[in-house]
């Protein structure tokens, strides 16, 4: 059982550049958001960072967190099914929430999502039988010594979930 295996945390800290050019959401101490999920069968896992010109992309990126780990979640509880549709059908389930709210919202749709909704993605899927690492957007994770780096993307605009 994997609940009884493993223990999940996350920690965030400020990049000096939020420092110095006093970037900082109040609340919150950088654009950052992870939340897990972790039962007897598999632990989902997922980081957002929001993006930087945005001027509340925390928030987009911490409901994007909590979003996709529980349309992964929810997806895998319906049983066996290759990794992908398990990751389509939480982006989509999270696209289709996302995308309501920012058309309930006051203001331009399109404003909306560019100040509150742009965020990169790192997960990682762990099975009893499989570890599965994915990303949208620029990051970096590292499995044993194995340390992979997503981006850089030309003009720094990595391929965020909230432009589908």
């Amino acid at each position: 059982m994997l609940d009884d295996l493993f223990q999940v945390n996350g920690a965030s800290l400020p990049g000096s550049d939020h420092l110095l050019r006093g970037r900082l959401v109040i609340g919150t101490s950088n654009q950052d958001a992870f939340h897990h999920h972790v039962d007897a069968t598999a632990i989902v896992a997922v980081v957002c960072d929001g993006c930087g010109s945005g001027a509340h992309s925390a928030v987009g990126a911490h409901l994007g967190s909590r979003l996709l780990v529980d349309g992964l979640r929810r997806s895998l509880a319906r049983g066996p099914a290759p990794l992908e549709r398990h990751l389509s059908r939480a982006r989509r389930r999270g696209l289709r929430i996302l995308g309501g709210l920012a058309g309930r919202l006051p203001g331009c749709r399109e404003t909306v999502i560019r100040e509150t909704m742009l965020f990169t993605v790192v997960g990682l899927v762990l099975t009893a039988e499989t570890l599965t690492v994915f990303g949208l957007g620029d990051g970096l994770y590292a499995v044993n010594d194995a340390v992979v780096r997503l981006g850089p993307f030309p003009d720094n605009a990595p391929p965020y979930l909230g432009y589908a």
